[in-house]
């Protein structure tokens, strides 16, 4: 930003260029009576065949209303658990920015939230406190997303 290249000026003008031909696409929010927010998470392990690296992604649903990401792992996870676990903890505490983000405007939610995700080792994991100890340096990268 401090010392622009040209190359910059030239994504710049890419960007741009975009924007002007999808100014009439957009996300669409719609009143719901139900409001309720639910979530999927997963991860493509391994998926990228220069690095190795996984992508991992969610949809987060507020009553019918869509809010998704889609990041790229920044570390190479040893097995799909830990990385399906990473994804989790990235999604509860998306899911907790928005929680407190209804209630700050007096929104109260008509259900409990719920996280889908389809492996079934996150899943023991995430429910039963006994397999923690054996993920205690996963359950440290859980509790940092979730506290931020």
């Amino acid at each position: 930003m401090h010392t622009p290249t040209f190359i910059d000026w030239i994504n710049l003008k890419h960007l741009l260029r975009c924007l002007k031909g999808s100014i009439m696409h957009g996300l669409q929010f719609y009143k719901n009576s139900e409001k309720s927010v639910s979530a999927d998470s997963d991860v493509d392990w391994a998926g990228s065949r220069d690095d190795q690296r996984s992508t991992r992604g969610y949809l987060i649903f507020i009553g019918n209303n869509l809010i998704y990401s889609s990041k790229k792992q920044p570390t190479i996870a040893r097995s799909s658990t830990k990385d399906e676990y990473k994804a989790l903890a990235n999604t509860t505490a998306e899911i907790t920015w928005i929680q407190s983000l209804l209630t700050e405007n007096n929104i109260q939610l008509s259900s409990p939230t719920t996280i889908h995700c389809n492996n079934i080792g996150v899943t023991y994991l995430a429910t039963n406190l006994v397999f923690h100890s054996h993920m205690k340096h996963v359950e440290m990268i859980f509790t940092l997303y979730v506290r931020k």
